[in-house]
């Protein structure tokens, strides 16, 4: 549960020296905010940060407290799904005259405007962020096929089709190591976001009652995959 006081407090201290450190901030969404907030509580806080902002400039036109609440208005309704931290990234790039300069004018649709401009560098960080987790999601799959454990279960597969235990389906069509590295990395990288227990010396998950390094966890889905696959000796 989002703390009101939490959410007030913090935007000073976000986070947005980049787009891409803006948009995966750990904080919550002015969506989020609104959902468990209230969204008098979402219109109050976006109206906040835009009165702070407007104070910084001495201008003939500035905004009025009418003008800042339409604003923060249509910043709710049009951009829900940014967080305060990208906010806080637009509303300083522009005062550094990185959206244009600002001259004796400071109102709602240049905000709008400043925000609008901003979707395309958006798009291009999330682009980058999801490349760049491509990249060390094909490493770790690289670094899984030499882990011994991958390189006996690569022996394994191709020797022994995988079956379900029922007799009713038999699957004839062989799993790749490459099919079988991904699922154990995936799940691994979901149990690890659902509680981690990892740190400088390593990445750990827990599993049932026991913390698993990624080597343990490796062993501990190769006794599973043996069990289920690999006939014991008098089985037909």
């Amino acid at each position: 549960m989002i703390l009101r006081k939490k959410v007030m407090s913090s935007f000073e201290i976000l986070k947005c020296d980049t787009a891409e450190i803006a948009i995966y901030q750990e904080s919550p969404s002015l969506v989020k905010i609104k959902k468990e907030l209230g969204g008098d509580f979402q219109l109050l806080y976006i109206s906040s940060i835009l009165t702070k902002f407007v104070k910084k400039f001495n201008i003939g036109k500035n905004m009025n407290l009418e003008q800042i609440a339409d604003a923060a208005k249509d910043i709710a309704r049009l951009y829900y799904f940014m967080k305060p931290s990208e906010l806080k990234y637009v509303l300083n790039k522009a005062k550094a005259g990185g959206y244009g300069k600002i001259y004796d004018r400071l109102d709602g649709p240049l905000i709008l405007e400043w925000l609008n401009t901003y979707m395309e560098e958006r798009e291009a960080a999330c682009a980058r962020h999801q490349e760049a987790k491509n990249l060390e999601y094909k490493k770790d799959i690289n670094e899984a096929f030499e882990h011994e454990q991958m390189k006996e279960i690569y022996e394994t597969i191709k020797k022994q089709p995988i079956m379900k235990k029922e007799k009713k389906t038999v699957k004839s069509k062989q799993q790749t190591i490459s099919d079988v590295a991904q699922s154990w990395l995936t799940e691994f990288d979901k149990l690890e976001r659902k509680g981690s227990y990892s740190n400088s010396g390593g990445r750990f998950v827990k599993v049932g009652d026991k913390i698993m390094s990624q080597d343990e966890f490796f062993n501990h889905k190769l006794n599973e995959y043996n069990e289920a696959n690999i006939p014991k000796a008098g089985d037909e």
